[in-house]
């Protein structure tokens, strides 16, 4: 139960409409602006905000850039699956806006490499990022912010250093594969120096 909440509960025992307390622009950039953050405490609050932006009449909604059209939902699925709430259908929402973005838009691609990988599912934000197209554009306000992991941690993450090789032959990039390259010796050889020392044999009594 959350102070939030409890008042919008509150509101629908007695019968109360949807009803305005803030700028509603004011809380859809809170909203944009939480999606940085990642521990519990804030999360649990800007999904409360978001669950309250769900109930706000449409004509005084704003709308957001995809994949964030619908502000209210799309915001309460993003934070609620970090929760550990409604999680499938949080992936498939994202997953179905990064298939239908435009050319160009990578951040609804972003958003669900993100997700993913907040929700601990390195493999599939890997597969999602290496999905994307590289056309050399600019990169977006994720990538600029450090909001993503790079490649090479998702790879890493993953343990898919394949992947990740095939995917720089195909596109020539070659910083990223020398890269990869690197971080997959120090990992394997991280692994090594982390296993036990065999046993010494003990000697048998004569």
């Amino acid at each position: 139960s959350t102070p939030i909440l409890d008042r919008l509960t509150a509101a629908d025992a007695a019968g109360a409409g949807p009803g305005l307390h803030c700028d509603v622009s004011h809380l859809q950039s809170v909203l944009r602006i939480a999606r940085v953050c990642s521990d519990e405490p804030t999360l649990s609050r800007a999904w409360e905000l978001a669950c309250y932006a769900c109930r706000l009449p449409a004509e005084i909604v704003y709308p957001g850039e995809p994949p964030f059209e619908d502000v209210g939902l799309a915001s309460r699925l993003f934070f609620a699956a970090q929760l550990g709430h409604d999680v499938a259908e949080a992936v498939t929402h994202f997953r179905r806006a990064a298939a239908l973005a435009d050319a160009g838009d990578s951040l609804p691609a972003d958003v669900l490499v993100l997700l993913l990988w907040r929700l601990g599912r390195p493999a599939e934000a890997l597969a999602a990022a290496l999905a994307q197209p590289r056309d050399g554009g600019m990169p977006g306000i994720m990538h600029t912010t450090g909001m993503l992991p790079s490649l090479v941690e998702l790879a890493a993450a993953a343990g898919d250093w394949q992947s990740l090789g095939r995917a720089c032959r195909d596109r020539g990039d070659e910083i990223t594969f020398a890269a990869a390259l690197a971080a997959e010796r120090h990992q394997k050889v991280g692994n090594q120096c982390r296993q036990p020392p065999a046993q010494e044999p003990q000697p048998r009594d004569a």
